[in-house]
């Protein structure tokens, strides 16, 4: 979009199902037009797999890995996938 920095809303997750959709419906109720939103399932267990099948959003990117990388290196992971002159966590 001219005129405006594309943003990228990060949002890292190790078994975090119970607050995932919450978060990513924040996201994507964003006003500002020019978002990335990308999801980094750090090898979860549990039913968050399940909840990001129902998500279906034009802006929003899901990658999930199969070896957990921690806390640090899943962030530096979902950085070095985004695009944005911008980034935000949200975790």
């Amino acid at each position: 979009m001219k005129n405006k920095p594309l943003v990228s809303i990060l949002i890292p997750t190790y078994n975090r199902a119970d607050y995932l959709g919450q978060s990513l419906d924040s996201a994507l109720a964003q006003t500002y037009p020019n978002i990335e939103i990308i999801v980094h399932d750090d090898a979860s267990t549990d039913a968050t797999p399940t909840l990001l099948a129902r998500y279906h959003d034009p802006r929003l990117r899901i990658i999930r890995t199969n070896k957990n990388h921690g806390m640090i290196g899943g962030w530096n992971y979902i950085v070095g996938k985004s695009c944005g002159e911008y980034i935000k966590f949200l975790a």
